[in-house]
């Protein structure tokens, strides 16, 4: 795993978080880099919110291993924090597999969530670790729960069409990420989970008209 070198901290104030994280969701990651660099080096940045931001620009602008290591920063810095046990925990799944995730998950403090992000997307990443065992009655509760809670709707779409993949349902996955960009076209997730499915289901014509065939 990568390190960076120590060096003196900076912990940013909530207003240049947001519009940081501003840019970053309207998919402007290099402005939104070059906004954050203004304020101090990447790795420099401590405190919970800049963490989570930093490391989410790492890791979309090639920096995975740094990513991943600013998001335990984060976790580190404020164990009270949901949304930084949420970026840490879907780290978890992709770097160590669902079960290293879901025991991270089964231990968790009760939050008091800050901002959008929280218990409602820590309960669709839990679905999600639940779809990689195929428990999907679990799965799906979960999903329908995190809703409930204010999940992010583009990215749940994302993860229920996540669900429906792990049971070989390509085409009604296909359908939810379709719905997905249709109210944010430019999101890069649902947009890379698109291309996949696109040649999973062996349409990769397609995929140089944005998957739309015209």
């Amino acid at each position: 795993m990568y390190f960076p070198k120590r060096a003196d901290g900076k912990v940013v104030s909530p207003e240049i978080v947001e519009g940081i994280t501003r840019l970053y969701d309207d998919g402007l990651y290099v402005r939104a880099y070059a906004r954050l660099c203004e304020v101090a080096p990447l790795e420099q940045w401590r405190g919970a919110p800049g963490l989570v931001i930093a490391g989410r620009l790492a890791m979309n602008l090639g920096g995975q291993r740094l990513g991943r290591f600013l998001h335990a920063m984060a976790w580190a810095s404020d164990r009270g924090d949901a949304e930084a046990a949420f970026f840490h925990g879907f780290n978890i799944v992709g770097h160590a597999g669902p079960f290293a995730a879901l025991r991270f998950l089964e231990r968790l403090p009760k939050f008091n969530p800050r901002g959008e992000t929280s218990m409602g997307d820590l309960l669709a990443l839990r679905g999600h670790v639940m779809a990689d065992f195929r428990d999907f009655e679990n799965a799906d509760r979960c999903m329908a729960e995190a809703e409930t809670l204010g999940a992010h709707p583009t990215w749940l779409l994302v993860e229920r069409a996540y669900v429906l993949e792990k049971q070989d349902a390509l085409e009604d996955a296909l359908a939810l990420v379709d719905e997905a960009l249709k109210a944010r076209p430019w999101y890069r997730t649902g947009i890379q989970v698109k291309a996949n499915y696109l040649q999973l289901l062996g349409r990769d014509g397609l995929l140089a008209t944005g998957g739309t065939g015209v």
